[in-house]
Protein backbone atom coordinates (compact mmCIF):
# COMPACT_ATOMS: atom_id res chain seq x y z
CA UNK A 1 0.00 0.00 0.00
CA UNK A 2 1.19 3.49 -0.85
CA UNK A 3 1.96 5.56 2.27
CA UNK A 4 -0.11 8.54 1.10
CA UNK A 5 -3.11 6.24 0.69
CA UNK A 6 -2.49 4.71 4.11
CA UNK A 7 -2.20 8.08 5.84
CA UNK A 8 -5.34 9.35 4.12
CA UNK A 9 -7.52 6.55 5.51
CA UNK A 10 -5.56 4.21 7.81
CA UNK A 11 -8.71 2.70 9.30
CA UNK A 12 -9.48 1.07 5.94
CA UNK A 13 -6.38 -1.11 6.13
CA UNK A 14 -6.85 -3.93 8.62
CA UNK A 15 -3.76 -4.39 10.78
CA UNK A 16 -2.31 -7.84 10.28
CA UNK A 17 0.17 -9.73 12.52
CA UNK A 18 3.23 -8.69 10.46
CA UNK A 19 3.76 -5.25 8.91
CA UNK A 20 6.54 -3.78 6.79
CA UNK A 21 7.05 -0.03 6.59
CA UNK A 22 9.74 0.70 4.04
CA UNK A 23 11.22 3.51 1.97
CA UNK A 24 13.42 6.59 2.15
CA UNK A 25 10.97 9.34 3.12
CA UNK A 26 11.58 9.90 6.85
CA UNK A 27 8.34 11.81 7.39
CA UNK A 28 6.16 9.17 5.72
CA UNK A 29 7.91 6.39 7.65
CA UNK A 30 7.35 8.11 10.99
CA UNK A 31 3.74 9.05 10.27
CA UNK A 32 2.91 5.58 8.92
CA UNK A 33 4.19 3.89 12.07
CA UNK A 34 2.24 6.34 14.24
CA UNK A 35 -0.90 5.59 12.18
CA UNK A 36 -0.40 1.84 12.67
CA UNK A 37 -0.21 2.44 16.41
CA UNK A 38 -3.43 4.44 16.38
CA UNK A 39 -5.27 1.69 14.52
CA UNK A 40 -3.93 -1.03 16.85
CA UNK A 41 -4.72 1.03 19.96
CA UNK A 42 -7.71 3.24 19.05
CA UNK A 43 -8.71 3.84 22.66
CA UNK A 44 -5.77 2.70 24.74
CA UNK A 45 -2.53 4.35 25.77
CA UNK A 46 -0.13 3.49 22.95
CA UNK A 47 2.94 3.87 25.12
CA UNK A 48 2.06 0.85 27.24
CA UNK A 49 1.58 -1.49 24.30
CA UNK A 50 4.40 -0.47 21.95
CA UNK A 51 7.96 -1.77 22.16
CA UNK A 52 10.79 -0.61 19.87
CA UNK A 53 14.10 -2.30 19.10
CA UNK A 54 17.15 -1.16 17.08
CA UNK A 55 17.48 -3.59 14.18
CA UNK A 56 21.28 -3.52 14.00
CA UNK A 57 21.91 -4.95 17.47
CA UNK A 58 18.74 -6.81 18.51
CA UNK A 59 18.43 -10.58 18.60
CA UNK A 60 15.40 -12.23 17.00
CA UNK A 61 14.51 -14.07 20.23
CA UNK A 62 14.11 -10.76 22.09
CA UNK A 63 11.74 -9.41 19.45
CA UNK A 64 9.59 -12.54 19.22
CA UNK A 65 9.43 -12.96 23.00
CA UNK A 66 8.15 -9.39 23.21
CA UNK A 67 5.59 -9.98 20.45
CA UNK A 68 4.25 -13.01 22.33
CA UNK A 69 3.99 -11.20 25.68
CA UNK A 70 0.83 -9.19 26.29
CA UNK A 71 1.21 -5.89 28.16
CA UNK A 72 -0.94 -5.14 31.20
CA UNK A 73 -4.37 -3.69 30.43
CA UNK A 74 -4.15 -4.31 26.68
CA UNK A 75 -5.19 -7.07 24.30
CA UNK A 76 -2.47 -6.27 21.76
CA UNK A 77 1.23 -5.49 21.59
CA UNK A 78 2.99 -3.68 18.76
CA UNK A 79 6.67 -4.51 18.38
CA UNK A 80 8.62 -2.20 16.06
CA UNK A 81 12.08 -3.06 14.77
CA UNK A 82 13.64 0.22 13.60
CA UNK A 83 16.27 0.30 10.84
CA UNK A 84 15.60 -3.40 10.34
CA UNK A 85 17.55 -3.98 7.12
CA UNK A 86 20.38 -5.91 8.85
CA UNK A 87 17.82 -7.64 11.09
CA UNK A 88 15.88 -8.89 8.06
CA UNK A 89 19.07 -9.99 6.30
CA UNK A 90 20.27 -11.94 9.33
CA UNK A 91 16.97 -13.60 10.27
CA UNK A 92 15.17 -13.86 6.94
CA UNK A 93 14.38 -17.59 7.18
CA UNK A 94 13.16 -17.32 10.75
CA UNK A 95 11.00 -14.29 9.87
CA UNK A 96 9.47 -16.22 6.98
CA UNK A 97 8.58 -19.04 9.37
CA UNK A 98 7.12 -16.59 11.90
CA UNK A 99 5.06 -14.80 9.24
CA UNK A 100 3.50 -18.11 8.21
CA UNK A 101 2.42 -18.76 11.83
CA UNK A 102 2.43 -15.43 13.67
CA UNK A 103 1.33 -14.70 17.20
CA UNK A 104 -2.33 -13.68 17.29
CA UNK A 105 -1.98 -10.97 19.94
CA UNK A 106 1.26 -9.40 18.78
CA UNK A 107 1.93 -7.20 15.74
CA UNK A 108 5.49 -7.27 14.43
CA UNK A 109 6.45 -4.18 12.40
CA UNK A 110 9.68 -4.15 10.39
CA UNK A 111 10.89 -0.69 9.35
CA UNK A 112 13.40 -0.91 6.52
CA UNK A 113 14.91 1.24 3.78
CA UNK A 114 14.91 -1.61 1.25
CA UNK A 115 12.06 -4.07 0.71
CA UNK A 116 12.31 -6.27 -2.38
CA UNK A 117 8.85 -7.40 -3.41
CA UNK A 118 10.15 -10.55 -5.12
CA UNK A 119 11.54 -12.14 -1.93
CA UNK A 120 9.60 -14.87 -0.18
CA UNK A 121 9.31 -12.78 2.98
CA UNK A 122 7.82 -9.82 1.10
CA UNK A 123 5.34 -12.10 -0.66
CA UNK A 124 4.29 -13.62 2.67
CA UNK A 125 3.81 -10.19 4.23
CA UNK A 126 1.80 -9.08 1.20
CA UNK A 127 -0.39 -12.15 1.57
CA UNK A 128 -1.02 -12.25 5.32
CA UNK A 129 0.26 -8.88 6.54
CA UNK A 130 0.49 -5.23 5.58
CA UNK A 131 3.24 -3.54 3.55
CA UNK A 132 3.37 0.29 3.45
CA UNK A 133 5.57 1.89 0.79
CA UNK A 134 7.15 5.11 2.09
CA UNK A 135 9.36 5.80 -0.91
CA UNK A 136 9.63 9.42 -2.00
CA UNK A 137 6.21 10.13 -3.56
CA UNK A 138 5.59 11.32 -7.10
CA UNK A 139 4.50 14.92 -7.52
CA UNK A 140 1.26 13.82 -9.19
CA UNK A 141 0.32 11.89 -6.05
CA UNK A 142 1.24 14.74 -3.73
CA UNK A 143 -1.05 17.37 -5.28
CA UNK A 144 -4.39 15.83 -4.16
CA UNK A 145 -2.86 14.60 -0.90
CA UNK A 146 -1.73 18.10 0.09
CA UNK A 147 -5.18 19.57 -0.58
CA UNK A 148 -6.80 16.82 1.49
CA UNK A 149 -4.22 17.24 4.26
CA UNK A 150 -4.90 20.99 4.48
CA UNK A 151 -8.63 20.31 4.80
CA UNK A 152 -8.50 17.35 7.19
CA UNK A 153 -5.69 18.40 9.53
CA UNK A 154 -5.79 22.21 9.40
CA UNK A 155 -9.38 22.93 8.34
CA UNK A 156 -8.05 25.08 5.50
CA UNK A 157 -8.73 25.09 1.77
CA UNK A 158 -5.78 24.59 -0.58
CA UNK A 159 -6.68 24.11 -4.24
CA UNK A 160 -4.74 22.04 -6.77
CA UNK A 161 -3.04 25.14 -8.21
CA UNK A 162 -1.77 26.06 -4.76
CA UNK A 163 -0.53 22.52 -4.16
CA UNK A 164 1.38 22.56 -7.44
CA UNK A 165 2.94 25.93 -6.60
CA UNK A 166 4.08 24.61 -3.22
CA UNK A 167 5.63 21.60 -4.90
CA UNK A 168 7.41 23.86 -7.39
CA UNK A 169 8.87 25.96 -4.58
CA UNK A 170 9.65 23.23 -2.05
CA UNK A 171 10.02 20.01 -4.03
CA UNK A 172 8.47 16.61 -3.24
CA UNK A 173 9.59 16.62 0.43
CA UNK A 174 6.51 15.49 2.36
CA UNK A 175 7.66 16.62 5.80
CA UNK A 176 8.68 20.11 4.64
CA UNK A 177 5.45 20.50 2.66
CA UNK A 178 3.36 19.65 5.73
CA UNK A 179 5.27 22.21 7.79
CA UNK A 180 4.69 24.86 5.12
CA UNK A 181 0.96 24.10 4.98
CA UNK A 182 0.73 24.42 8.76
CA UNK A 183 2.44 27.82 8.58
CA UNK A 184 0.20 28.96 5.74
CA UNK A 185 -2.92 27.77 7.58
CA UNK A 186 -2.02 29.88 10.59
CA UNK A 187 -1.37 32.85 8.31
CA UNK A 188 -4.72 32.39 6.53
CA UNK A 189 -6.51 32.86 9.83
CA UNK A 190 -10.29 33.05 9.80
CA UNK A 191 -10.51 32.97 5.99
CA UNK A 192 -9.45 29.28 6.09
CA UNK A 193 -8.19 29.72 2.52
CA UNK A 194 -4.55 29.47 1.38
CA UNK A 195 -4.11 31.88 -1.52
CA UNK A 196 -1.45 31.81 -4.22
CA UNK A 197 -0.18 35.21 -3.07
CA UNK A 198 0.25 33.85 0.47
CA UNK A 199 2.37 30.96 -0.84
CA UNK A 200 4.54 33.33 -2.87
CA UNK A 201 4.93 35.66 0.12
CA UNK A 202 5.65 33.14 2.86
CA UNK A 203 7.25 30.25 0.98
CA UNK A 204 8.53 31.82 -2.23
CA UNK A 205 10.30 34.69 -0.50
CA UNK A 206 12.02 32.32 1.90
CA UNK A 207 13.21 30.08 -0.93
CA UNK A 208 14.47 33.07 -2.91
CA UNK A 209 16.40 34.33 0.13
CA UNK A 210 18.01 30.90 0.54
CA UNK A 211 19.07 30.89 -3.11
CA UNK A 212 20.58 34.39 -2.84
CA UNK A 213 22.47 33.47 0.34
CA UNK A 214 23.86 30.38 -1.39
CA UNK A 215 24.95 32.45 -4.40
CA UNK A 216 26.51 35.09 -2.17
CA UNK A 217 28.47 32.44 -0.28
CA UNK A 218 29.64 30.87 -3.53
CA UNK A 219 30.73 34.24 -4.94
CA UNK A 220 32.53 35.12 -1.70
CA UNK A 221 34.43 31.87 -1.97
CA UNK A 222 35.43 32.59 -5.55
CA UNK A 223 36.73 36.02 -4.60
CA UNK A 224 39.34 34.64 -2.20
Amino acid sequence: MNALQWLREPSQGAIRPVCAVFGDDTYLVRESIIAVGRVVFPDDDQGAGISRFPGAVTALASVLDEARTLPFFSRKRLVVVDDADPFVTKYRKELEAYTEKPCESGILLLQTKQWTSTTRLAKLVEKVGLAIDCSSPKEGDLVPWLSELARARFDTKLDAEGSRLLLELVGPEAGILVAEIEKLSVYAGESRQIERKDILKLVGAGRAETVWKTLDAALAGQGR
